[in-house]
């Protein structure tokens, strides 16, 4: 009795009253009196821990299938060019990955070079490995086209994307759900081998740096060469007009040698005195002598005088001569 009506004096128990035929909710107590009642017991007595949600698991996602005709973009996306096919040679995804993918093949037909597109189905093993860029390959491919089924070496594929032709010459029946599941596939594969793809396209840009280098350096080389030619070439020429002007030099100092097997006439007599003309000219620029100096300058005159006179002789000669033409 005691114990009750001990709890009697405190209202922890106010939710269970009823005022006014209500019960109230131990959230929505009418008074301050009945909630802090409620929270003076609430701090008495230990509160059940409350039990962690379940964690929810994420959804699978539902692919709805399409079964309609498959289109070009959907097969040049099951495409691989032999780059891929070189980065997951060596790796466990090769024989995951390559089956049921499309490829660019080449052959040589009455010497001339035509494009293939063909359906991979399988993997063999080759008796004798061949070079694959870097590589060696022990496998080759099993494809079908529109022939029929053959095994296709990976130093034939192209790493070019098939063309809408060769698409159209593609005949193999393919099931569209098959293929969507392929590509789906693949994007998976190259999300987890995206590493090895990275190091691939780094070592490519590596390589092509270094083709740039030895291009460049190439290039600067043959400009190298081109000048050196050049400089050659115009120290012949310069060589070939100094020798020239040597011999016009002595040619006009030894004159009489240009008409040694010729009758000569007034030529001859025009050639003598020019050479008497410049020999005159260079002892009176060059002599100290006033007495040598004038007595040149006299015989320089002299022999422009006698030069003038021949000239126009010549030149008197020349128009009786054309006259007389007329004349007959």
């Amino acid at each position: 009795a005691d114990a009750w009506g001990q709890l009697r004096q405190h209202d922890y128990l106010v939710w269970r009253a009823y005022e006014g035929k209500f019960v109230y909710s131990l959230l929505n107590l009418p008074n301050k009196t009945m909630r802090d009642a409620y929270a003076l017991e609430v701090a008495r007595t230990p509160i059940k821990k409350i039990a962690a949600p379940k964690p929810t698991s994420k959804p699978k996602p539902s692919f709805v299938e399409e079964t309609g005709p498959l289109a070009n973009d959907e097969l040049k996306g099951i495409w691989l060019p032999r780059k891929h096919m070189e980065v997951w040679l060596d790796t466990p995804s090769f024989s995951r990955v390559v089956p049921g993918t499309l490829v660019r093949a080449s052959q040589i037909l009455n010497g001339v070079r035509t494009f293939y597109a063909a359906y991979v189905i399988g993997i063999k093993r080759v008796p004798r490995p061949y070079k694959l860029g870097k590589k060696v390959a022990e496998v080759a491919l099993q494809v079908r086209t529109s022939s029929g089924s053959r095994l296709l070496g990976m130093d034939a594929l192209s790493n070019e994307m098939p063309l809408p032709q060769e698409l159209s010459r593609f005949k193999v029946p393919l099931q569209p759900e098959e293929v969507r599941k392929k590509l789906r596939g693949l994007e998976r594969a190259f999300a987890q081998d995206a590493e090895l793809f990275e190091a691939e396209e780094l070592e490519r840009r590596r390589q092509q740096e270094t083709r740039a280098e030895l291009k460049r350096e190439e290039q600067i080389r043959r400009e190298q060469a081109a000048d050196e030619e050049r400089e050659r070439r115009e120290q012949e020429r310069e060589e070939v007009r100094r020798r020239l002007e040597q011999k016009k030099q002595v040619e006009s100092d030894q004159w009489w040698l240009h008409f040694k097997s010729k009758p000569g006439g007034k030529e001859r007599e025009i050639a003598k005195w020019r050479a008497r003309l410049k020999r005159f000219e260079a002892i009176a620029a060059n002599s100290s002598a006033e007495g040598e100096k004038a007595n040149a300058t006299k015989l320089a005159t002299q022999a422009r005088e006698k030069i003038d006179s021949l000239l126009a002789a010549e030149e008197e000669q020349q128009e009786e001569e054309g006259v007389d033409g007329e004349e007959e």
